[in-house]
């Protein structure tokens, strides 16, 4: 099944290649550059599922992801960061996400990743 999918990185780079990988098999409906700009993004676009960096400029992941939760208990969202923070992956799963992954990931990693979330 594909599933529109919206991608929120501050990293205009990292953006690009999920974006990638993503549309190997998903379509990508939206990119945002942070917490504030991903909420409002969310409104319109509403998304199957939503892949979104933790550390961002003006509203960080876990604020947009709280906020986001607050629109739609049932948004789907995969949080991903490069630091491997145990309170991090607790705090973002407490927040309502999904899924949690480290960066660097792997592409099949990503891939089954959205596929686990989706089901």
């Amino acid at each position: 099944m594909t599933y529109d999918i919206m991608i929120v990185d501050d990293e205009k780079k990292m953006r690009k290649l999920l974006k990638k990988i993503i549309s190997i098999k998903h379509n990508v409906i939206g990119e945002a550059k942070n917490g504030r700009e991903a909420v409002k993004k969310y409104r319109k676009l509403n998304p199957d599922l939503i892949i979104m960096d933790v550390k961002m400029p003006k509203m960080n992941g876990f604020e947009a992801l709280s906020k986001i939760k607050d629109i739609s208990g049932s948004q789907k969202v995969i949080m991903c960061t490069s630091v491997d923070k145990h309170r991090d992956v607790a705090g973002a799963m407490k927040r309502g996400a999904d899924a949690y992954l480290v960066k660097p990931y792997k592409k099949d990693q990503l891939l089954s990743t959205i596929e686990e979330v989706m089901k």
